[in-house]
């Protein structure tokens, strides 16, 4: 693991000091091939079924359980086959749509402080963070809650739900490499910031599943669907005739 996120973490350096986007490197559990050549990208994963994954290596992915990133053969598969279904048209006209929205509503706020924006990047972040978030989980978040002073955290949370969600994605690498059972227990900040945000994160995904669970046949119904209201649809029909 050590040598994974050192990897990452050094970015395209040990490529241009070997002077190739693709290397080799030894290890005392076997050979890793590393690449950043979008060819290779391609190649695997057009070609899956040729490569097989060392799933030994990336459970840490299973921050919520099995995914794309940790199974093999027909598990694979079975999660593929559903997740694929939420990427369509349908989650296309979403995204353009609030897009719109949320950048006619940016600019409302930007033009009522005076069209001073003093950090670009985090606004622009918060707007792309915005779009997912009703693309994926089908919740629209808005500006005006942290703009106003206005901001109300639920009972039984810490954070809002913008918040824990902001603090799983920045610290990820933490909550993912650290074993949970220690992850809450660690005294220091470094460790207590992303638990937190992890721990209400994992609540509110609980009670959007519910509600998507409990809507599944008006959801059925409808042509316009987010990716958290899809799952349970193709979960189910892949129920229904064996697969999963």
């Amino acid at each position: 693991m050590a040598q994974l996120w050192r990897i990452w973490e050094v970015s395209y350096r040990p490529f241009k000091k070997v002077g190739s986007d693709t290397f080799i490197l030894a290890t005392p559990d076997g050979n890793l091939a590393w690449t950043c050549d979008p060819r290779v990208f391609e190649q695997v994963g057009n070609k899956h079924g040729k490569f097989q994954m060392p799933t030994d290596m990336t459970n840490f992915f299973d921050v919520y359980g099995p995914s794309l990133g940790s199974t093999e053969a027909e598990e694979w598969r079975a999660h593929r086959k559903i997740l694929a279904t939420g990427f369509n048209p349908v989650i296309d006209a979403i995204v353009w749509e609030e897009t719109q929205f949320q950048a006619d509503t940016l600019l409302s706020v930007w033009m009522r402080d005076g069209s001073v924006v003093p950090s670009v990047k985090q606004w622009t972040s918060r707007l792309a963070l915005h779009v997912i978030t009703s693309g994926f989980f089908h919740k629209r978040l808005t500006w005006e809650e942290y703009d106003d002073g206005s901001k109300v955290v639920p009972r039984g949370y810490q954070l809002t739900f913008e918040e824990a969600l902001t603090r799983v994605i920045t610290r990820l690498a933490t909550i993912a490499t650290t074993p949970r059972a220690l992850l809450g227990k660690i005294p220091l900040k470094f460790f207590r910031e992303p638990y937190v945000g992890f721990a209400d994160f994992t609540k509110y995904l609980e009670e959007l599943r519910n509600v998507a669970v409990a809507r599944l046949e008006e959801t059925k119904s409808k042509k316009k669907r987010s990716i958290l209201g899809q799952l349970p649809v193709e979960a189910k029909a892949e129920n229904e005739t064996g697969i999963c």
